[in-house]
């Protein structure tokens, strides 16, 4: 009997149970055949086209428990992103504040970045590197301008995001390593704020 305290699925591929970790998912993959899901409507159908996600070394793995400071972190959902220089991966993760965050992970650094509404979008053309604007009360310098798309997924997600989704991102940086990020998903823009942190600091549990 499943001990989750959100509603159970079945996979509209194999049948297998599916058990959320997170009552706003959107796509998941089956863990038992691999297919790819869109959750809507407490129906399950079949998202289409797949992507395997090949293994590299990481600092993280799904539904493994972390310790950072004074929370637990659970990556629930993992995205490859692939760009001009490589590829990163981000995280869906559950806080043990009750919270939920994405992890971004590139060669080693890692940020740590939560969904935020700002009163007024800067006009992303405006947006060059070394530009410095006022944003969230604070000076931010843009450091980093580029496109990527995504390549690959597994787990939990709690956007509707497709393999071969293509996004245009902005990482703006301040003070003690404050770290906002901008980024275009199928026209919409969106805004999220957080901080790079020390990947000495992140212990697995």
């Amino acid at each position: 009997m499943s001990t989750s305290p959100y509603p159970a699925y079945n996979c509209a591929a194999c049948g297998g149970p599916l058990t959320l970790k997170f009552r706003y998912t959107k796509i998941i993959t089956c863990p038992h055949c691999g297919a790819g899901l869109f959750l809507e409507d407490k129906a399950v159908k079949m998202r289409g086209l797949e992507s395997v996600m090949a293994d590299y070394p990481s600092l993280f793995s799904l539904y493994e428990n972390y310790a950072y400071k004074t929370q637990k972190l659970t990556p629930i959902g993992q995205v490859r992103f692939e760009y001009a220089h490589g590829f990163w991966d981000e995280w869906w993760t559950l806080m043990s504040s009750g919270e939920a965050c994405w992890m971004s992970v590139d060669e080693g650094d890692i940020a740590i970045e939560q969904l935020v509404t700002l009163d007024k979008m800067p006009f992303m053309p405006d947006l060059q590197v070394d530009v410095e604007i006022e944003l969230l009360g604070e000076s931010l310098r843009v450091t980093e301008r580029g496109s990527a798309q995504c390549i690959a997924l597994k787990g939990e997600i709690p956007e509707v995001i497709m393999i071969g989704d293509n996004f245009d991102y902005v990482h703006l940086s301040g003070a003690k390593g404050r770290l906002v990020t901008l980024e275009v998903q199928n026209g919409n823009l969106f805004a999220y704020e957080g901080q790079w942190i020390d990947p000495f600091e992140v212990k697995r549990l």
